[in-house]
């Protein structure tokens, strides 16, 4: 699984980080593995994994890992899976520059809806 955006994408409760992240063009890109065989996009129960990668801001790459959910959903046309994950990350890691009052540790959480297979 690859994730890429840009970091001044993201938004904070502090207003001064979300100030300071307007004009940061710094790309961050997840790449990391699920702790599944595969994704069945079939009928299925729900689904605990793990998940393991590396994130990189800037020159900084750090080794994350974190854990996950796959639930599916019905009636819900092209789409047949909704795919969570939850990792902790160090703001410290990086070299950043923030203001003090942020919090160092952060949680960052992805949702991501998954299309059903082709049935051709």
């Amino acid at each position: 699984m690859i994730l890429k955006f840009n970091l001044n994408t993201l938004s904070f409760n502090v207003d001064t980080l979300n100030h300071m992240l307007e004009t940061t063009h710094q790309e961050v890109t997840f790449s990391g593995a699920l702790d599944l065989d595969y994704i069945n996009t079939k009928g299925h129960p729900p689904l605990d994994f793990a998940i393991e990668g590396r994130l990189s801001i800037g020159q900084s790459t750090v080794n994350m890992n974190g854990k996950g959910e796959l639930h599916h959903i019905t009636d819900a046309g092209i789409y047949s899976c909704l795919l969570g994950i939850k990792m902790k990350l160090n703001l410290n890691d990086f070299q950043l520059e923030l203001p003090s009052q942020v919090y160092h540790e952060i949680e960052i959480e992805i949702t991501q809806a998954l299309l059903e297979r082709d049935k051709n």
